[in-house]
């Protein structure tokens, strides 16, 4: 799994989703909204890319466990986020949900991607020793 090909794509996707929701943002407090939310995304993606890298050399068992587990606290911890935010932050929590949604959705495609290819090349790899 190739840390600086994901990197890239994370930050490509971020930039593109960045400029054409600026095309739709007509205030600051908007722009701070989606600002907001694509940090919260790109914590969440960044922290699980991490997290099953580091699983990628260790049993299946536990790499299902990290997987599996790690997606679940990384949602609670969304959560908790979302409510601090909304609590403490006078924000369009509507904008925040759907940008969140937007960037989650396209963060959890790439991650699946390199995932996949990740577990294709430890086959590989398995098979060829």
């Amino acid at each position: 799994m190739s840390q600086k090909l994901f990197l890239m794509v994370v930050s490509l996707i971020t930039v593109i989703v960045l400029l054409i929701l600026n095309a739709f943002i007509e205030t600051a407090q908007e722009f701070r909204v989606v600002l907001c939310a694509s940090v919260v995304a790109l914590a969440h993606v960044l922290c699980g890319f991490y997290m099953t890298r580091w699983a990628f050399t260790k049993s299946n068992k536990l790499f299902m466990s990290v997987v599996m587990g790690g997606m679940g606290i990384r949602m609670m911890l969304v959560g908790i986020i979302l409510v601090i935010v909304y609590k403490l932050v006078a924000i369009d929590i509507k904008l925040f949900i759907v940008t969140f949604g937007v960037y989650y959705l396209l963060f959890q495609i790439v991650e699946i991607y390199f995932v996949n290819r990740g577990l294709q090349m430890k086959k590989l790899n398995n098979n060829t020793i």
